[in-house]
């Protein structure tokens, strides 16, 4: 999806506000991986790392941030250790499948972290 000229403000909305129908939610950070504006990343990070998220929407937080972080070639560093087990699982499968850089960036990362604990 393409960035439209419109911030993602009714996106966002939608995405952080857990009254709404998961489907609406859902559809909501799936268009957001097609942003690439601060705010938009925000509210992905916001929901894929909080870790009452439902799992299928953290996957689609995952698959999401994966996009945006694509688009950028770079990973987030301080925020990829924090998310939500699905959307870490599925933003690095989709890493992975993209891009074997980022894949080798993440898997280096993950493994530091890993070290330090």
């Amino acid at each position: 999806m393409k960035e439209s000229s419109k911030q993602p403000d009714a996106l966002i909305t939608v995405l952080l506000d857990a009254s709404a129908e998961y489907g609406d939610r859902d559809d909501a950070a799936m268009d957001l991986g097609g942003f690439d504006h601060p705010a938009a990343e925000a509210a992905l990070v916001a929901v894929a790392s909080d870790p009452a998220t439902d799992e299928e929407l953290a996957d689609t937080c995952g698959e999401a941030l994966a996009a945006v972080w694509l688009r950028r070639g770079k990973v987030d560093e301080e925020v990829l250790p924090r998310l939500h087990p699905a959307s870490l699982r599925v933003c690095i499968a989709t890493l992975r499948a993209s891009s074997s850089q980022l894949a080798s960036d993440v898997e280096a990362l993950l493994a530091a972290v890993q070290s330090r604990k």
